[in-house]
Order: structure tokens, then C-alpha cells, then sequence
């Protein structure tokens, strides 16, 4: 697939990696503020993000709080979930949790 890309067109292909590598960004960031508090990963799993004290599902600025120290940390931020409430540094800083979507 990335070598088709450069043969098709010297300009063509790094503008089409360039946007994927973005629309993959965009979507780690802010796939939390998707209706409900879902990505698609976690409608297949069932799971939401909330708002810790209100219940509201995540919005897109807390999708991008909550999910911008996992692209930076990478594993790291999943270090914080031994705590006691069981969120990640991200969910610690945009004020979040993940819980079982109910039906």
C-alpha cells in the first residue's frame, strides 16, 4: 500500500499518508465525544465515557483532555488505572470515567 501511493504520484502519495495520519489523530482525540460517550471500539465492548460528577457523556473537549496525554504518554497514562477509582491520568484530567453503557 505505501510504496502503490509513491508510484501513482510523488505528489499525490504524501498528501494522502499526510491526511490519514491526521484523520487517525483527530480520531484517537476526539472519538470520545461521539454521541453517548462511544468510539466505535467502545460500542463493540459496551462501554461509555462520563462525566465523573454529572453523568453526561464525555464531550469533545473532554475526549481531547482525556486522550491527548495518551498520545503523548503513550502506556504510561494506563500506569494511573491501579488506583483506586481506576482511571487513567487522561480520565484524572478531563474528569471522566468508563462504565458499562446501559441499554
Amino acid at each position: 500500500g505505501f510504496i502503490v501511493f509513491f508510484d501513482v504520484s510523488q505528489r499525490v502519495g504524501p498528501v494522502a499518508i499526510s491526511a490519514g495520519l491526521a484523520f487517525a489523530v483527530l480520531y484517537v482525540l476526539f472519538a470520545d465525544g461521539l454521541p453517548n460517550g462511544q468510539s466505535y471500539g467502545k460500542r463493540l465492548v459496551k462501554t461509555t465515557v462520563r462525566d465523573a460528577a454529572s453523568n453526561a457523556p464525555c464531550s469533545s473537549w473532554q475526549s481531547f483532555v482525556r486522550n491527548f496525554p495518551l498520545v503523548i504518554l503513550g502506556v504510561l497514562d494506563w500506569v494511573f488505572i491501579f488506583g483506586k477509582r481506576r482511571q487513567r491520568l487522561g480520565d484524572k484530567l478531563a474528569r471522566t470515567v468508563v462504565v458499562y453503557a446501559r441499554r
